[in-house]
């Protein structure tokens, strides 16, 4: 198969992007793509997540995904200095194909999101591992209550920390499925069923990014938190 992307970053209204995303080709020939979100006390995020991107990037041994994340949250704390605490989300996806069946395995830490579209329709969804994302599980809130609740930023697990367990998915893929990797700053502006409406309007990943932030441009606060996101049509 072959994949369309699109890839947007930008700062927002903060000093610094503390957000980095990469998409890239596996040594097996596969499709990666990966987005971090850093946090970091007095900085130190934006080195976070580009140590979290490169090194999930670069791994050319791949088949146990939970010692590929160990490394990488190994080499996230080593990095860390004194009153520099930083930290970062994680969200993978690795497109690969075996004995003529395509599969997707999508693996994520914090709250950092893939989506995934089949027929324009959203037919998979990361958890969110923050205490909004507990609570939605729980019950006590709905899912567009999680958008700017007051604990959003609270997270259970993250890269730099003693929860830095992924939580996987594997899911075949079909030729037209799209997948949407973005962080709280871009997901926080635009619902789901207006994903799903940009993306039915949209020829290619070039225009589906375009069409949200249009939608979330809107919205924006002055000071708004970094925005990002990779965009994937399979071909």
């Amino acid at each position: 198969m072959k994949f369309e992307t699109d890839i947007y970053s930008d700062k927002g209204g903060r000093e610094v992007n503390e957000d980095s995303v990469n998409v890239c080709e596996s040594e097996d020939g596969g499709f990666i793509a990966v987005l971090a979100d850093g946090v970091g006390a007095h900085g130190g995020g934006d080195i976070a997540s580009r140590i979290v991107v490169e090194k999930l990037s670069e791994t050319s041994d791949r088949s146990d995904i939970l010692s590929l994340y160990n490394g990488v949250n190994e080499a996230v704390l080593a990095a860390q200095k004194p009153g520099i605490y930083m930290k970062s989300t994680a969200v993978m996806i690795e497109i690969s194909e075996s004995e003529g069946i395509t599969t997707a395995r999508i693996s994520n830490v914090g709250d950092s999101r893939c989506y995934m579209f089949r027929k324009n329709k959203i037919i998979f969804q990361t958890s969110d591992h923050s205490f909004p994302g507990l609570d939605l599980l729980r019950g006590k809130i709905t899912a567009s209550e999680i958008r700017f609740h007051p604990g959003r930023n609270k997270l259970l697990r993250a890269i730099g920390s003693d929860n830095a367990t992924p939580e996987v998915t594997q899911i075949e893929v079909k030729k037209g499925d799209a997948f949407l990797l973005c962080s709280d700053g871009f997901w926080e502006y635009v619902d789901e069923k207006e994903m799903a409406k940009s993306l039915r309007k949209s020829r290619r990943p070039q225009d589906w990014i375009p069409s949200m932030l249009t939608i979330m441009k809107k919205r924006f606060p002055p000071d708004h938190d970094n925005c990002s996101a990779v965009a994937v049509r399979v071909m």
